[in-house]
């Protein structure tokens, strides 16, 4: 299941977008329900960053991985749901662009 979460979450990071001016570590927690088919049904925050706009950025990649129409069927037995984590690092630590 790790692995399986470890992939979901570059994948849904590849539509995922934040850029913050303010050197700020944040961090936010979705719960994410999957079919068996791997379709993205909900998806719902459980822990906000206290920063809305950041937490918007995570919900909005989820809702572009959903609507990109890319399906990564979980492995069985299938969770009821799935927990990711969006992290945003201090700028010190992030990937230059």
């Amino acid at each position: 299941m790790e692995d399986y979460i470890s992939i979901l979450m570059e994948t849904v990071r590849q539509y995922w977008g934040y850029a913050s001016a303010v050197d700020e570590q944040l961090s936010c927690t979705v719960d994410i329900e999957i079919l068996p088919d791997g379709e993205i049904v909900s998806y719902k925050l459980i822990k906000s960053s206290g920063n809305r706009f950041f937490d918007n950025s995570a919900l909005n990649a989820i809702v572009r991985t959903q609507r990109s129409g890319v399906r990564l069927p979980p492995p069985e037995p299938l969770p009821k749901g799935i927990t990711i984590i969006f992290n945003l690092p201090p700028k010190a630590k992030r990937w230059p662009r």
